[in-house]
C-alpha cells in the first residue's frame, strides 16, 4: 500500500491506494485514467481535480456534471448521485481500494478536518502527485473550454458517428468522424482514435 498526497490549485488531499500495486505518481496517474475512461460515460478532457478527486473524498462532482451535461440539470443530478458508485466499482474491477485520509481547499481545512495535519503519515512515506490530465484531450484553442468526446449510433445505416468537440455550445469547433457501415468493435475504436489525433493535431497537440 502506498499514501498519497495529490496537490493542486491550493487544495490538498492524502489517498491510500491497497491492492495491485501502485507505488509511483505514474502508477497512480494511469490507475486514474483508467477509472475515468470508464466511470464516466461520456469522455471529457479535464484534470484530475475535476473529474475523479470528488468521488474519491466524497465531494459532488458539480463541475464535471455540468461539463457532461451543460443544459440538463436533472441530467447532471442523475449523475452526481451515481458516480462516486460508478468510481467504486470500476476501482474494485481493477483489486484496488482508494481511501482519503483527508483533505482540505485553499482557505485551510474545513471544521471536520481540524485534526487533518495530526493524522497524516510522516512526509518520507508519502508520495507526492500534481494536478494532471485524465484523458489526452487537448483543450479548445480557440475558446480554451474543455473538449468532449460523443459517439452516436444510427440503426437505419448501422454507422456510429464520432464526434470530437468543444464543451462550449457558443464555440462550435468539432472534428467528426463516421465509422464504416456495421463495423468490427476494433475498427470503431481505431475511428474514435483517429477522431481524437485529428482534434488534438488541430489544436497544435500532438
Amino acid at each position: 500500500m502506498t499514501t498519497f498526497r495529490y496537490t493542486g490549485s491550493g487544495y490538498e488531499a492524502y489517498f491510500l491506494v491497497e491492492g495491485r500495486p501502485v507505488k509511483t505518481p505514474s502508477d497512480f496517474r494511469e490507475l486514474c485514467c483508467e477509472v475515468y475512461s470508464r466511470a464516466c460515460p461520456m469522455t471529457v478532457g479535464t484534470v484530475f481535480s475535476v473529474g475523479l478527486a470528488p468521488a474519491l473524498v466524497g465531494e459532488p462532482a458539480e463541475t464535471l456534471a455540468e461539463r457532461v451535461w451543460p443544459d440538463d440539470e436533472d441530467a447532471q443530478k442523475d449523475f452526481m448521485d451515481l458516480y462516486p458508485a460508478r468510481v467504486a466499482e470500476v476501482l474494485a474491477q481493477e483489486g484496488v481500494r482508494v481511501t482519503c485520509l483527508g483533505w482540505r481547499g485553499p482557505v485551510g481545512p474545513f471544521e471536520e478536518d481540524l485534526p487533518f495535519l495530526d493524522r497524516m503519515p510522516p512526509e518520507p512515506t508519502v508520495t507526492t502527485v500534481e494536478d494532471f490530465e485524465l484523458t489526452d484531450l487537448a483543450p479548445c484553442g480557440f475558446c480554451h473550454c474543455d473538449a468532449r468526446v460523443e459517439e452516436t449510433y444510427d440503426p437505419d445505416l448501422e454507422r456510429t458517428r464520432i464526434e470530437v468537440a468543444c464543451a462550449n455550445d457558443e464555440c462550435g469547433a468539432k472534428v467528426t468522424v463516421t465509422t464504416p457501415q456495421d463495423c468490427p468493435y476494433d475498427v470503431e475504436m481505431s475511428a474514435r482514435k483517429q477522431a481524437v489525433d485529428a482534434w488534438n493535431q488541430w489544436q497544435g497537440k500532438g
